[in-house]
C-alpha cells in the first residue's frame, strides 16, 4: 500500500513539472512571436512616393504615370490617322498675348536649360492643344485668363485620376476634388512643384498665361533631356500627356507653327477648343470652360 502511494506523488510530480514547463513556454511564445514581426516590420523599408503626385485610386503613382492635367494613361491601341480639323492647314494664326508668352516662356528655359533645345514653337503647340491659346488670348495686359480655364473633376470616374482637392479651391475653385487650370491646364498639386512666376510679378499662377507656359517648358526639359533628340522629344511629351494621339498632334502643330504663323489680334470673348484633340481617344475627357 505504501509503495504505490509513493508512484503516485511520483507521477502527480511529474506532472506538476509538466504543467509548469508548459505554462512557461507558452507565457513566453506570444513575446517571441510578436518581437519576432517587430524586428521584421522595423526592417522593412519605407515606401517612397514621388513628391508631385498624389496617390493615385490607391497605386503608387511611381507604377502610374499620371499627366499633367490629371488623366490616366490609355491602354495601347492602333491610331487612327488624325481628324482633319487636328491637322495644321492654311495659314496659322496665334493671338499676340500668347505669342509672346511662348517667345518668352521658351527664352527663360533656354536661359536655364540650354542643353534642352526647345523653341516656342513646342510650347504654343501645347498652349493650342490645352486651351486654345488661353481662349484665343481672352487674357488681360498681365496675361491672367478673363475666366477660368478648368478641366473635368478628377474623381476617379473615366479617364482621370481620383485626386481630392490639395489646394482647397485656390486655384480650381473646388474644394472637393482638384481639376486641372489655366492655359496649360495643370492640376494644382503638380503647379504646387513646378509652378512658377513667368512675368516678373511675384506670383506663380496657373491662370496666367507666361506662368503656365514657362512652367510647361520647365516640365518638358526636366530630367536634362534633349528635345533635338526626337526619341527623347516624344519621351517628354508623353510625360505631360500619356496619349499617341497627343503626341503625334503636338508634334505636328509645332512642326508647322515653326514654317510661320500670323499675330492675331486677342479675342474679345472667349474662344473655345478647336476640336479636343483627347476625343480622337474612346472615353476622354473634353476640356471645359467655367
Amino acid at each position: 500500500m505504501r509503495i504505490t502511494r509513493r508512484k503516485a506523488r511520483r507521477i502527480a510530480l511529474r506532472h506538476k513539472t509538466f504543467i509548469a514547463a508548459l505554462g512557461g513556454v507558452l507565457a513566453v511564445l506570444p513575446a517571441t512571436v510578436t518581437s519576432g514581426h517587430a524586428a521584421q516590420w522595423a526592417r522593412t523599408p519605407s515606401t517612397e512616393h514621388t513628391r508631385d503626385t498624389a496617390l493615385v485610386q490607391g497605386f503608387d503613382p511611381k507604377l502610374v504615370q499620371i499627366s499633367v492635367d490629371g488623366s490616366l494613361p490609355r491602354p495601347a491601341v492602333q491610331v487612327e490617322p488624325l481628324p482633319p480639323e487636328q491637322l495644321p492647314s492654311g495659314p496659322l494664326g496665334i493671338p499676340g498675348s500668347a505669342l509672346k508668352a511662348y517667345r518668352n516662356a521658351a527664352a527663360l528655359v533656354a536661359g536655364e536649360e540650354p542643353g534642352c533645345h526647345i523653341d516656342w514653337a513646342l510650347i504654343a503647340s501645347i498652349g493650342r492643344i490645352e486651351s486654345n491659346h488661353a481662349r484665343g488670348g481672352y487674357v488681360n495686359a498681365e496675361g491672367n485668363t478673363r475666366e477660368p480655364i478648368l478641366g473635368p473633376e478628377l474623381n476617379g470616374v473615366g479617364p482621370v485620376a481620383a485626386i481630392p482637392d490639395t489646394d482647397g479651391g485656390r486655384w480650381d475653385h473646388d474644394t472637393v476634388w482638384d481639376r486641372a487650370v489655366g492655359p496649360t491646364q495643370f492640376i494644382p498639386s503638380t503647379w504646387l512643384f513646378w509652378g512658377v512666376d513667368g512675368n516678373g510679378d511675384g506670383v506663380a499662377d496657373p491662370n496666367n498665361i507666361y506662368d503656365a507656359t514657362f512652367a510647361t517648358g520647365r516640365y518638358l526639359c526636366s530630367g536634362g533631356l534633349d528635345l533635338a533628340d526626337p526619341v527623347r522629344l516624344r519621351s517628354a511629351i508623353y510625360r505631360y500627356n500619356n496619349s499617341d494621339v497627343y503626341v503625334d498632334t503636338v508634334i505636328r502643330w509645332a512642326a508647322a507653327y515653326r514654317d510661320g504663323v500670323m499675330t492675331l489680334a486677342d479675342s474679345a470673348v472667349p474662344l473655345g477648343a478647336p476640336g479636343a484633340v483627347l476625343a480622337a481617344e474612346p472615353g476622354a475627357p473634353a476640356v471645359t470652360t467655367t
